[in-house]
């Protein structure tokens, strides 16, 4: 039961214009004790080791993925140039020469192209689904998450898309400095765990 007072409100709140009561700052009387909002709390970051046994883990389940659209892809291209010959024009150098009436057959080409195509979708799809989650293969082998910093939650698939590419494209193309920066940063983020605001966090 709350002390008399003339005011409808519980202790501790405040009325807005037109909208619900609120607590000025958390409220009354402070948290429970043991609990603290995400940001102040002490967390455990992930080391390089668990970190890079993630990275080999999503490697090879992100090639088992690709593995049967590659089969495809590679029967395509060979159907397609089944007509046509290689041939070493210098040395190390090749060549494809497809004789007089002889083509590369459209159809199989085709084929190749959109199974290649679908299976580098459906891979990054799939990693960036299960990062955007919070845990891929991987990081649930090696016990770490991938979590926002602030709020401590998943950071979503978009971001973890962006995280992706911005790794692939910067992170891992200068001398894979992006990756190896957590090394020495205070929250052991690398470059695209910067970008997109993330921390990686052992479980």
């Amino acid at each position: 039961m709350y002390p008399a007072s003339d005011s409808p409100y519980p202790p501790g709140y405040v009325p807005t214009d037109g909208g619900p009561p609120r607590y000025p700052q958390g409220p009354p009387g402070g948290y429970p004790q043991g609990y603290a909002p995400y940001g102040s709390r002490n967390r455990e970051y992930a080391g390089f080791g668990s970190r890079l046994g993630a990275y080999i883990i999503d490697g090879l389940v992100s090639l088992l993925i690709l593995l049967p659209f590659a089969a495809v892809a590679i029967w395509g291209v060979v159907a397609a140039t089944a007509d046509c010959d290689w041939d070493e024009v210098s040395d190390g150098q090749w060549e494809l020469y497809c004789p007089p009436g002889a083509s590369i057959k459209g159809g199989p080409l085709a084929i190749a192209i959109a199974a290649g195509v679908v299976g580098l979708v459906l891979m990054i799809w799939l990693m960036s689904r299960w990062a955007g989650r919070g845990q891929t293969p991987g990081m649930k082998a090696t016990h770490i998450s991938l979590l926002d910093k602030e709020s401590g939650q998943p950071i979503g698939t978009a971001r973890a898309f962006g995280r992706h590419l911005f790794a692939w494209l910067i992170s891992a193309n200068i001398c894979y400095l992006g990756y190896l920066w957590m090394l020495w940063d205070k929250d052991k983020q690398t470059w695209h765990d910067k970008v997109v605001g993330s921390v990686v966090v052992r479980n």
